[in-house]
């Protein structure tokens, strides 16, 4: 019961030696054990003071490393994230915050894209299909893509630059065109010019296991059909496609991410709201 006392005494005495507002100051300030402020405000969890520290130390091809991490389109991200970072950023408080976009962008233009293909990765069994062309569906093809999932892109448009442009409009050319090379080079099989009908859905869906769909593909399967707003899975027409309102540059990478973890628990035979 001593000890107790003692302990209970120390505790007392060192919170008398701040005022409330110190306390507030101090639990306000990003400590090691809890993600900083810029970071938590980052739906895909881009670490904020890394990259920032990256490019502080002149190491522009390890900052642009932690970017392609977590997008399969960074050039895509960087010229279009609305970087809500920025205003969560604490030096914001005391004027202009830590431009994380425009480091962003300053690190895929002068940093060194990564060598080499990685480690190997074995094709998963189960197969998925892609239709129709918008951010979301692009960018879950890239999920599908790096997940090694074989996968099947059917969009209308005659190439990948053309897939690029309509998606990432506010891309210039010469990033348009490296998002194009990154598509192509990418393992997957793509139909180009392909009639996007109800008919050639029913025709062509069977042979995949798991099916992803464009926003406005989606709608012209089911007008009225709106996908789990979790899950981002829609039980009527079985499939995955993004929800009303979410055409936002991070939001579609972000939400392309929810359908890619929806689509591993679907082929795994789960429920895809499981733990979600």
């Amino acid at each position: 019961m001593k000890e107790l006392e003692e302990r209970s005494t120390r505790v007392y005495r060192q919170k008398q030696m701040f005022s409330k507002q110190e306390l507030e100051e101090r639990e306000n300030v990003c400590i090691r054990d809890e993600p900083a402020f810029c970071s938590a405000a980052c739906p895909l969890k881009l670490d904020g003071r890394a990259f920032a520290k990256a490019i502080k130390e002149g190491d522009f091809s390890g900052a642009r490393a932690q970017l392609e991490r977590i997008a399969p389109f960074p050039l895509i991200l960087a010229h279009g994230c609305e970087a809500p970072c920025e205003g969560a950023c604490r030096l914001s408080e005391k004027g202009e915050g830590v431009s994380i976009g425009a480091l962003e962008r300053a690190c895929m233009a002068h940093g060194e894209k990564k060598a080499g293909r990685g480690l190997l990765k074995f094709k998963k069994k189960k197969t998925a299909a892609v239709f129709g062309a918008d951010l979301f569906s692009l960018v879950l093809l890239g999920e599908l893509a790096i997940k090694a999932y074989p996968v099947t892109f059917f969009c209308a448009e005659e190439n990948a630059l053309a897939v690029i442009q309509k998606c990432a409009p506010y891309l210039g050319a010469a990033e348009a065109r490296a998002e194009s090379e990154r598509l192509f080079g990418m393992d997957i099989n793509i139909e180009y010019g392909s009639e996007l009908t109800r008919a050639f859905f029913e025709e062509r869906r069977g042979g995949f296991d798991l099916i992803c769909a464009s926003r406005e593909f989606a709608l012209s399967l089911s007008p009225n059909d709106e996908p789990n707003e979790v899950t981002l899975y829609s039980q009527k027409l079985g499939l995955v496609a993004p929800l009303a309102n979410t055409e936002g540059v991070l939001r579609s990478f972000y939400d392309a991410r929810r359908a890619g973890v929806s689509l591993d628990r679907l082929a795994q035979n789960m429920d895809p709201a499981t733990a979600r």
